[in-house]
């Protein structure tokens, strides 16, 4: 599972850092982007669909603000390491010694990732985007895979808000076993306030989650 320390507990590795994210922020949210008048950004485009002229006041924040002060919106992050995960063909055979390796049968990668924040009565809703692509390897086969996509929720560097593993279910066809996926997140609503801002959204690739079913 995604821990908040700076290591990763996966072997392949991202921290909850730039979730490759780019976001949106909605209706009074404070940041600095560009209105939804415009065209949107890209990342955000792909992730949510293109900004709706009927949200007035819309505000869209690209990937290069982040470093700028936006207080009412959480930043998030993807932890090195699990920004991918590789799956090799199950019960396959092989022997090391004579430098074979396992077949791989797919690999998926997050790709791009946005969230949008309104603000409420109590706080602050989080609409949370992530966006990413499954390739299939030599020992690919068509059918429906699972992916295990954790999103966490952190106040400070050391209280964990929320943390839940989603189920992302993935088709793969013939003939080039690819395919993207999308999961959004509408259900994250935090309590921030002047003085109380200090919150962070982490995702990544849970492979911990499959080897313990695995077993």
């Amino acid at each position: 599972m995604l821990v908040p320390s700076g290591r990763s507990v996966m072997r392949k590795g991202l921290p909850l850092g730039v979730l490759l994210l780019s976001a949106a922020v909605l209706a009074g949210c404070n940041s600095t982007g560009q209105s939804s008048g415009s065209s949107g950004n890209a990342v955000t485009n792909a992730v949510f669909g293109a900004p709706n002229a009927a949200q007035q006041n819309a505000i869209v924040v690209s990937a290069e603000t982040f470093g700028f002060d936006v207080n009412d919106c959480p930043p998030v992050t993807i932890r090195p390491g699990t920004e991918s995960i590789t799956q090799v063909v199950p019960g396959e055979k092989i022997n090391p010694e004579l430098g074979q390796k396992p077949t791989i049968q797919y690999q998926a990668s997050i790709t791009n990732t946005a969230r949008e924040c309104t603000k409420l009565a109590s706080g602050v809703n989080v609409k949370l985007g992530v966006k990413g692509r499954v390739v299939g390897g030599a020992g690919a086969k068509a059918g429906t895979i699972t992916l295990p996509l954790r999103i966490v929720v952190m106040k400070g560097t050391e209280e964990v808000v929320t943390s839940t593993l989603y189920k992302v279910s993935v088709s793969l066809q013939e003939p080039n076993y690819a395919a993207d996926f999308t999961k959004i997140d509408d259900t994250i609503v935090l309590p921030i306030a002047p003085g109380n801002t200090d919150y962070r959204i982490f995702v990544g690739f849970d492979e911990g989650s499959m080897k313990s079913k695995k077993r």
